[in-house]
């Protein structure tokens, strides 16, 4: 599980970010306003706690859509199913994901 953070709005592109990290809003006395960004965590530790989130169909291309519309906010527990794609870079997880479940409490 990890917590859905946006990249692109309106896009079905997204990073997850392990629940082991706190967001920016856990901390106390932090007042950042948009706390989904982690912009209180080092940024080697975001690196090594995170996977972007493709979403992407049966035929493995990507779909088109709006996560927000899916009922997805920032900081929303997520459970993915997919694959791990190619990394860009050795620093970057990416995985094609067939499945996004939101988690509810």
């Amino acid at each position: 599980g990890g917590r859905h953070e946006p990249i692109t709005p309106g896009a079905p592109v997204f990073v997850v970010i392990d629940r082991s990290v706190p967001a920016c809003s856990e901390i106390p006395g932090d007042n950042c306003p948009t706390p989904w960004d982690y912009c209180c965590e080092p940024r080697e530790s975001l690196t090594a706690h995170s996977a972007t989130i493709q979403v992407v169909g049966p035929d493995g291309s990507p779909v088109a859509g709006d996560l927000a519309q899916a009922g997805l906010k920032p900081l929303d527990e997520v459970i993915v199913i997919g694959t791990v794609a190619a990394r860009p870079s050795p620093e970057v997880l990416t995985i094609r994901a067939t499945g996004v479940h939101k988690v509810t409490n």
